[in-house]
């Protein structure tokens, strides 16, 4: 019996949502934002993604483009369950008169069945040096009807260590939960996420609140 070769897998989505909220925070200032996706899977497992967006100057404030690059390796277990692991930078500019530029670091673990994931993160420069943390996250999705999927995600960010002069900040926790539905290659997607604050107040970090975020993209 002669088994099928197995090939790399590149992969794209272009998107537009009223706003990019990561981990309960709003990183565009409640802005729209469009976005691409770009992502290759190789048959030994290594895996590359690449994302960006940018949302337009708005009420006085700048323009904003946000960039992420991730590269890790995945292993499948069993039928059932993978693990996979690697390291991810991200990068928040503001485009105009005022440049500013923020980011941070993180190497993650992970694992992964059909319908359930877990993924820890530690990042040795969150927002600024100095700032080290951990992240947790569990999420799952499961279809019910019509071709609607649901998800949902719970994580937990706590500080190990904070600049000199930032005072402690507690642990946080946010929420997720979302709906989608595919109609060949273009999706669309509504999503409620919140979660406790973040106190103290610390000016390197977007503000919190609870958001209510659609949108659509296209996959090629």
């Amino acid at each position: 019996m002669q088994c099928s070769p197995s090939f790399a897998q590149i992969g794209g989505r272009l998107g537009l949502q009223s706003d990019d909220v990561v981990r309960g925070l709003s990183v565009t200032q409640n802005r729209p934002v469009a976005s691409l996706d770009l992502s290759y899977d190789s048959p030994a497992g290594v895996y590359l993604n690449g994302s960006s967006f940018g949302a337009l100057p708005q009420s006085g404030r700048q323009g904003r483009v946000g960039l992420v690059g991730d590269v890790g390796y995945a292993r499948r277990l069993s039928a059932q369950l993978s693990v996979d692991g690697g390291v991810t930078h991200t990068e928040y500019m503001d485009v105009g008169n005022r440049s500013f530029s923020t980011g941070y670091t993180e190497i993650y673990a992970g694992l992964a069945s059909r319908r359930l994931s877990a993924r820890l993160y530690y990042s040795p420069d969150y927002y600024s040096p100095g700032s080290r943390m951990l992240y947790g996250e569990i999420g799952g999705n499961i279809g019910v009807m019509a071709g609607i999927r649901l998800n949902a995600h719970v994580g937990s960010l706590q500080y190990l260590t904070r600049p000199p002069g930032v005072p402690p900040a507690p642990t946080r926790y946010d929420l997720l939960v979302g709906a989608s539905r595919q109609f060949g290659p273009v999706d669309v997607r509504l999503a409620v996420s919140g979660g406790t604050p973040n106190q103290p107040p610390d000016y390197r970090l977007p503000r919190f609140r609870t958001q209510v975020v659609v949108g659509a993209g296209y996959t090629f």
